[in-house]
């Protein structure tokens, strides 16, 4: 589901009441989601032109993870966690 954000500054955090989320943009101009619960959604630079951008990891206080790989046309390929674990994808 979609969830609005407006545009950050650098290195600027949002809370959203309703959802219940933050919303960061790193001094490197990526963007997270952070609950209050401090689970991480990292989606990267979001480009300007208001298209939805890919989830990229997930990350729990803990440094528990799932990073998803993508291929150049955006289809999901790998989902690697913690401890070296690995799903590699494949469609028909």
């Amino acid at each position: 589901r979609s969830v609005p954000f407006v545009t950050l500054d650098y290195n600027q955090r949002i809370y959203n009441a309703q959802e219940q989320l933050y919303l960061v943009r790193t001094n490197g101009g990526h963007y997270l989601v952070q609950t209050l619960d401090n689970v991480f959604y990292y989606f990267g630079e979001v480009p300007d032109d208001n298209q939805p951008v890919p989830l990229e990891r997930i990350e729990n206080a803990l440094g528990h993870f799932l990073h998803f790989v993508r291929s150049e046309d955006g289809v999901l390929t790998d989902i690697c966690a913690t401890g070296g674990q690995r799903v590699h994808l494949h469609y028909d």
